[in-house]
């Protein structure tokens, strides 16, 4: 019997030293599983740029719907699609805008602790709670139905539609026309296209953001780094694995970072106003 039970208090050893072991590694696996969605999407990406005379694709598209989705046949207001969208018929397939680490509905924005822009009229807001949670392909949505449900990756569009003029996100716009392309990128290693997100389709907060965030979070101020389901938060960013936030980055490569690294880099950019630029979401080089 003591024999026995001495055997039984080494598995238990054993086990309790080993499991935390097994869960880092699944943990990586599903890291790695992330960062090959990222890498596929910045293939799709440049793809999408080289059979648009090197355009790079917009974070939305169509007039302002409260960044609201609409299938083509329920869409009364023109082309009501994002960036995930565009590259969809690249990459044919929807799994690879979910990461592995974002648990099912868990893990995304919950529309009662979400809020619409306050400059977005009440006419062409989204009516009613809309469920957030991983990607629906545009062409498989309920017509009519508006969806707020773009995946786990938000597209860089830091400093859109802002009053002061410093810098630009890495992204084209069709309203007015302002076709940007990757040829005008400064700094594409270092700048930020597409990272882990909230599930929010972008990251500048101009549209629908959680509660106690300042409006606009890429656009007026710097954003402070909060907590959120246990991860470290940047604006609409999110480090899911192992405390970091895995980035596609503007020249195709894919790295996790720490979100303080692109908190702590700001920029003295001309036309910056005096106002707080992360040189990370800005098209420019950095002149520090």
């Amino acid at each position: 019997m003591i024999e026995l039970l001495v055997v039984i208090a080494i598995i238990a050893i054993l086990a309790a030293i080993l499991f935390p072991v097994f869960q880092k590694v699944r943990e990586n696996a599903r890291a790695i599983s992330c960062e090959s969605n990222l890498k596929q999407m910045g293939m799709a990406l440049v793809q999408y740029s080289q059979d648009n005379d090197e355009a790079m694709v917009n974070h939305y598209y169509g007039t302002w719907q409260g960044g609201a989705r609409y299938s083509p046949a329920g869409d009364a207001f023109g082309q009501h699609y994002q960036w995930m969208d565009a590259i969809q018929p690249y990459v044919k397939n929807a799994q690879i805008f979910s990461c592995p680490d974002q648990n099912g509905g868990g893990d995304y924005l919950d529309p009662a602790d979400t809020r619409l822009s306050g400059s977005t009229p009440a006419s062409v807001r989204v009516p009613g709670p809309t469920s957030f949670g991983s990607y629906v392909p545009w062409t498989q949505l309920t017509d009519g139905v508006p969806s707020l449900r773009p995946g786990s990756y938000c597209m860089n569009s830091a400093y859109y539609s802002t009053s002061h003029g410093a810098g630009r996100p890495p992204v084209s716009d069709a309203y007015p026309p302002d076709v940007y392309s990757l040829a005008k990128l400064e700094s594409p290693s270092t700048t930020v296209w597409v990272a882990d997100g909230d599930g929010a389709f972008s990251a500048d907060g101009y549209g629908v953001i959680s509660l106690g965030e300042a409006r606009g979070q890429f656009s007026d101020t710097a954003p402070a780094i909060s907590t959120w389901h246990g991860y470290k938060k940047l604006g609409n960013l999110v480090a899911r694995h192992n405390s970091r936030c895995n980035i596609l980055w503007c020249d195709g490569h894919v790295k996790a970072v720490d979100l303080g690294i692109l908190a702590s880099h700001k920029s003295n950019l001309p036309g910056a106003g005096g106002f707080d630029v992360l040189s990370e979401f800005t098209v420019q080089a950095d002149p520090d």
